[in-house]
């Protein structure tokens, strides 16, 4: 584990997952902008668990998800900022971008194809101008409850998803406008 808990406590850094074969877990809880512009490399042969729960606290972070495909990388965004600008490469889900601009102009990981998404985007612009795919086979249930959560927002639909519920609720002011 990696604990950057302080006002720009691992701000730029490039972090690197100190086993390839162990869980890696990165918090980023407290402290403004505490890993603004980090880049964290998971492990390639185990889960990567990140919590961006701080404002600012990941903003514009670059999480290279684990290589080999039975493992992915999982985040929650949930601080004001706290995912803006975010790109995650590879395979890993996202459930929560639930605070206020949390997810904004991010690219979330894809998901891994036989498992359900359930992305809650339930803040004022909390998925504004996201990137979400969604997986090849199997569910895809995305939640716009704030007011412009999911505005601009780009859903890759799955070309293979016919027999699998897709479904996004829009339940306040202009939620889904624009996409």
């Amino acid at each position: 584990s990696i604990e950057c808990n302080g006002g720009q406590s691992c701000y730029g850094l490039t972090i690197d997952a100190p086993n390839d074969n162990e869980l890696f877990n990165f918090d980023c809880t407290y402290g403004t902008h505490g890993c603004f512009a980090t880049t964290i490399n998971c492990p390639s042969n185990a889960d990567c668990n990140i919590d961006c729960s701080s404002m600012y606290g990941c903003h514009s972070i670059t999480v290279n998800c684990p290589s080999n495909t039975k493992f992915q990388c999982n985040a929650i965004c949930d601080g004001y900022e706290s995912c803006q600008n975010a790109k995650f490469h590879g395979k890993g889900l996202i459930s929560e971008c639930i605070g206020p601009r949390s997810c904004v102009a991010a690219l979330l990981p894809i998901p891994p194809s036989n498992e359900t998404l359930t992305l809650n985007c339930s803040q004022w612009d909390s998925c504004a101008a996201t990137n979400i795919r969604c997986p090849s086979n199997a569910n895809c249930e995305i939640s716009c409850y704030g007011s412009y959560a999911c505005l601009d927002t780009n859903i890759t639909w799955s070309s293979t998803n016919g027999t699998y519920n897709t479904s996004v609720t829009c339940s306040s002011k202009s939620a889904c406008s624009g996409f």
